[in-house]
């Protein structure tokens, strides 16, 4: 288990979900990457959001899908 997370380097905070590893999320954080690169935004995974402190405060959604709504809106 992971966190995928979306970080629009401009804004403090990022939009966080639990996701699962593996060649779809890989598909996705390459995809989201290059709708969202010219905004801004970088989109990663990180293991243990308690670890990664520059990213806080964190706004976690329950769903993949909620995430991508929320970061194409960003």
């Amino acid at each position: 288990m992971c966190y995928l997370i979306a970080k629009k380097f401009s804004d403090v905070g990022c939009i966080a979900v639990k996701a699962k590893r593996g060649k779809e999320l890989a598909h996705l954080v390459s995809d989201l990457g290059l709708k969202t690169l010219e905004k801004g935004i970088q989109i990663l995974t990180i293991s243990d959001p308690e670890t990664y402190g520059e990213y806080k405060p964190y706004t976690f959604v329950s769903s993949e899908k909620e995430f991508i709504a929320k970061v194409l809106d960003m």
